[in-house]
Formats: structure tokens, C-alpha cells, sequence
């Protein structure tokens, strides 16, 4: 997996079950994705997921799976989260 920075002030969105996911959705913000669409009852698990705690920490986590070199690797940071950590 990787990121980088996306060039010409072009918008990043992610639409769908990848953004309806309470333990993805907050990691993507915490990449810089500025939009996520999902339906609307996804909605309130995701905004509660994201605000159990500041930016910094989806911020930091989203480093994590970044730095990670394996797909377990990733398991291991996703597994540390409860459905609204």
C-alpha cells in the first residue's frame, strides 16, 4: 500500500463499502481524503468512529498501516480497533 500527496489541489474521495467501514473510514481521513460517501445509516458509525477521538490519533494510525510491510502487519494495527475505538 501507498500514498502520496495528490498534485493539482485535485480532491480525494472514496465512495462505497470501503468508506462505510467504522474502522477504514476514520484511517482514510487520517490519509487527508477529504470525502467519503457511503449510505446513509453508515453514516452515523462513521462520524462516531471519527470522533471518539481527535485527528491526531487517525492521523498517527494511518502513518501505521503505511509503515506496515505486510498485509498482517496491517491486520495487527486494524485489530487493535474497536468498532468506535
Amino acid at each position: 500500500m501507498s500514498w502520496s500527496q495528490p498534485s493539482g489541489n485535485k480532491m480525494v474521495a472514496v465512495c462505497g463499502e470501503l468508506a462505510a467501514d467504522p474502522k477504514i473510514g476514520p484511517l482514510l481521513a487520517g490519509m487527508g481524503v477529504e470525502e467519503l460517501s457511503m449510505s446513509l445509516p453508515s453514516i452515523v458509525r462513521v462520524k462516531a468512529a471519527l470522533h471518539a477521538h481527535p485527528m491526531q490519533y487517525w492521523q498517527q494510525l494511518a502513518q501505521e498501516l503505511l509503515k506496515a510491510e505486510t498485509a498482517a502487519d496491517m491486520q495487527l494495527v486494524l485489530q487493535s480497533l474497536s468498532p468506535y475505538s
